[in-house]
């Protein structure tokens, strides 16, 4: 178990000494927890599942339950994991801040990604190509390290919507590896496989302008230069990323 920032605790709310309620957490900061670990724990292991469980901090009191982070299999077994690897996710959880956790990683491009007849798509194509993924500007969305994250925190129903969000960009994916879609083509490329850019550079100069503000310290962040992409037509596609990268 890993122990988190978020805790509730009983307090007196009149002369009757009743007994409320006090939490520094919403179900949307758990939600988006949980959606931050479970990116960095697909990166390791597989088949898993993140629960979040109560636990007393003082079981003599009863007052403060802290939540605790619990990675399961899917026979709702507890994992045991190694120290190294325990360390590197408590410290990541801790380091997590309020702030960070209204944004959702909505695609990771550190998760296999496969077409429909089972060719894997390149992590680093996913990477670049996350930057040509126009999602609603009102999510703000940004691109770091690990992928696409966007603040749902204002949609009602937010569960919903991260896992439609995840499903249309996945196919938007896999559509643009089939057309051949390339970062950075040289001209003898681009003339021999009759490739048409495909820019659209308001929707990127968006997302750069979020990448800016939220990942300040962040090597991973694209000029506008940087965004030069092309895509071809047809099934061909793949064929013309194997080209470029071969």
């Amino acid at each position: 178990m890993i122990k988190t920032q978020f805790y509730s605790n009983s307090i007196t709310i009149n002369r009757d000494d009743y007994k409320g309620v006090d939490q520094n957490y919403t179900d949307y900061l758990l939600f988006s927890l949980k959606s931050w670990v479970q990116m960095w724990v697909n990166t390791k292991l597989l088949n898993v599942y993140i629960d979040i469980i109560d636990k007393y901090d003082d079981i003599t009191s009863k007052e403060k339950v802290y939540k605790y982070i619990v990675i399961k299999n899917y026979d709702d077994e507890n994992l045991k994991l190694s120290n190294d690897y325990l360390n590197y996710l408590t410290t990541n959880i801790n380091q997590l801040s309020t702030e960070q956790l209204r944004w959702i990683p909505i695609f990771s491009n550190k998760y296999d990604l496969y077409t429909n007849d089972g060719a894997k798509i390149p992590n680093l194509w996913i990477k670049q190509m996350l930057n040509f993924i126009n999602i609603d500007s009102g999510y703000k969305p940004y691109i770091s390290e690990y992928g696409l994250f966007a603040d749902i925190s204002m949609v009602p129903d937010y569960t919903s919507l991260a896992g439609n969000l995840m499903f249309v960009i996945k196919q938007k994916l896999i559509n643009m590896y089939l057309n051949g879609y390339i970062l950075k083509p040289t001209n003898n490329i681009i003339n021999n496989w009759k490739l048409i850019p495909i820019n659209n550079n308001n929707d990127n100069n968006k997302m750069n302008d979020n990448n800016n503000k939220m990942n300040n310290n962040d090597n991973n962040n694209n000029n506008e230069d940087d965004l030069n992409c092309f895509g071809g037509r047809g099934d061909y596609g793949k064929d013309i990323f194997s080209s470029f990268i071969n």
